[in-house]
């Protein structure tokens, strides 16, 4: 029922996608510009009544327009999987699957075609073949197919994963967006990708630290550190600090350097044209901090998710100039939603601030620094538990 489900989501973008087409090519008798862009599929005048009657759950206009269509040129198999279509939409299964089988023999490029063997074999439980067919969706028709609802029926058990890592290891080109999680939607399906990721890595797939970084980094911001540090050490040979990461500054000044993204799980950089930010050699062969608010208000600077035990931990810096801590402008803010959270009243003296980290999955610790008094460096960063 669920496969149905997502398969009939599937169709209904496609359908979507032919509307598009359909509207372009009525457009494309004044613009030859227009024209040039529009897909080859939809250039024949009864495939467009088809597709738009389609998009207009009009199916019985739909089979007849496809109907003129497959008279007009028999061997085009579009016309074919148009008809197969505006049957399945009207409830008579039987004729669609006759018509789709004519037009599977005619070539395997339509996309509708592609969709309803897709929800067939699925049905029939052959992941295998419904693993092909969700593949060549999502390199013919990537922008009309949401990837997210087409391959989590495949994702829902662990045959059809192991069909889906199959077409994974062949490196098609979605799999970036797919470990990247850019089409996942909620933590249910953040967890479920996870799993698909960790199952290529444990097939000998590992796909290294900079490919799994974008997936990494989606996964903090839904809030599940835990598997977001499970999938980087699946993937990198890299370890992840435990407790707090980069306190010296060493990895953000090789970030600053050459312009890499850095690790998920060090300090990320909040862009703002009031702040300018730059790492310092010091004399003990490390780096300093230094630091720069033009703005009139407080900022957020850096952020990183920490994995530190809850409680209250007493905040210090090293300076270079023995400045930033004692002048009040430098504060660290803690918060669970992955949004840097301004920092709140609490104890602080000369060099030193109290912070609570709450008992969440994912605390994220923020640094701020107010305006004026000219830039701020900063040396090592130091919490230290308060007993």
């Amino acid at each position: 029922m669920r496969a149905a489900r997502f398969a009939s989501f599937t169709l209904c973008a496609i359908f979507g996608l032919a509307a598009l087409a359909s509207g372009l090519d009525r457009m494309a008798l004044a613009s030859p510009q227009i024209a040039a862009l529009l897909p080859g599929t939809f250039h024949a005048r009864s495939d467009l009544a088809a597709a738009t009657a389609l998009a207009g759950r009009a199916s019985a206009q739909a089979s007849t327009a496809a109907l003129q269509a497959i008279r007009s040129n028999p061997a085009d198999g579009r016309a074919a999987a148009l008809l197969g279509a505006g049957l399945l939409q009207a409830g008579e299964g039987e004729r669609a699957a006759r018509a789709f089988r004519v037009a599977a023999l005619a070539g395997w490029r339509d996309p509708l075609t592609q969709a309803y063997w897709y929800q067939m074999a699925l049905k029939a439980g052959d992941y295998t073949a419904a693993s092909r067919r969700a593949d060549a969706l999502l390199r013919a028709v990537p922008q009309a197919v949401s990837a997210a609802a087409l391959l989590a029926p495949l994702e829902a058990s662990a045959a059809g994963r192991h069909a889906l890592i199959a077409r994974l290891r062949e490196k098609p080109p979605w799999r970036a967006s797919f470990v990247a999680m850019n089409d996942v939607d909620g933590a249910d399906a953040a967890h479920a990708r996870t799993q698909s990721l960790l199952e290529l890595a444990a097939s000998g797939e590992r796909l290294g630290c900079s490919e799994i970084a974008p997936g990494a980094r989606a996964l903090l911001g839904h809030g599940l550190g835990r598997e977001a540090r499970q999938l980087w050490r699946a993937h990198c040979d890299t370890p992840v600090a435990a407790g707090l990461a980069d306190a010296d500054w060493s990895a953000l000044a090789l970030t600053l350097k050459d312009g890499a993204a850095g690790s998920p799980f060090g300090w990320m950089r909040h862009p703002s044209a009031d702040i300018a930010l730059s790492a310092v050699p010091q004399a003990d062969g490390g780096f300093g901090l230094r630091l720069w608010n033009s703005g009139t208000a407080s900022a957020p600077v850096l952020s990183q998710p920490v994995s530190l035990a809850p409680g209250r931990y007493r905040v210090r810096f090293g300076s270079g100039d023995e400045t930033a801590p004692e002048r009040g402008r430098v504060m660290l803010g803690v918060s669970c939603d992955g949004t840097a959270r301004r920092p709140e009243a609490g104890p602080r003296g000369m060099g030193w601030q109290i912070v609570t980290l709450p008992a969440c999955a994912n605390p994220l610790l923020s640094l701020w620094l107010a305006p004026g008094g000219g830039a701020v460096t900063l040396g090592q960063l130091r919490l230290d538990p308060v007993r």
